[in-house]
């Protein structure tokens, strides 16, 4: 089974954007940043923009964002690039015969439908600018904890 990676590589375009205003936000950086091609940087821009989180000129690389980090939510980013695709399937070749395997479908399909509502309630309450300020964060701690090892060393 394979996972969609779509919404944390449409959520590091949104933060490249948003933290390198100045520098090369054409495809090819951001996607050597993400460490995927430009192809699939530019569909996830794509979708970004459509959803109008992203503004973008053809054939210029000069993205930015359409809205304060703070008022970019985690939803937003994943009703753009995954729809109303649900996180969670249901098996859909059950065994007729078998009366668990029927009534299991249905009891699963209610249970994945409240989590897909919770999720997006709760991906609702964070931002962009969270997710950014939380990285932040640990790149400072990554680098203290450099130091010190670089310290140490010596």
């Amino acid at each position: 089974m394979q996972h969609s990676v779509k919404m944390s590589r449409a959520i590091h375009v949104l933060a490249y954007v948003a933290e390198n205003p100045n520098g090369d936000l054409s495809s090819d950086a951001i996607a050597t940043s993400i460490r995927t091609n430009p192809g699939t940087v530019r569909q996830l821009m794509s979708s970004l923009r459509k959803a109008m989180l992203l503004e973008t000129n053809k054939g210029r690389p000069l993205p930015c964002l359409a809205e304060e980090p703070e008022n970019i939510t985690l939803a937003m980013i994943y009703e753009a690039v995954e729809g109303d695709k649900p996180i969670l399937h249901v098996q859909h070749k059950i065994n007729e015969e078998c009366s668990l395997g029927k009534s299991m479908h249905v009891a699963l399909r209610t249970y994945f439908f409240e989590i897909q509502e919770r999720m997006l309630d709760y991906l609702n309450t964070i931002s962009l600018a969270d997710v950014i300020a939380r990285s932040n964060e640990i790149r400072g701690d990554l680098t203290d904890n450099r130091r010190v090892a670089d310290a140490t060393s010596k």
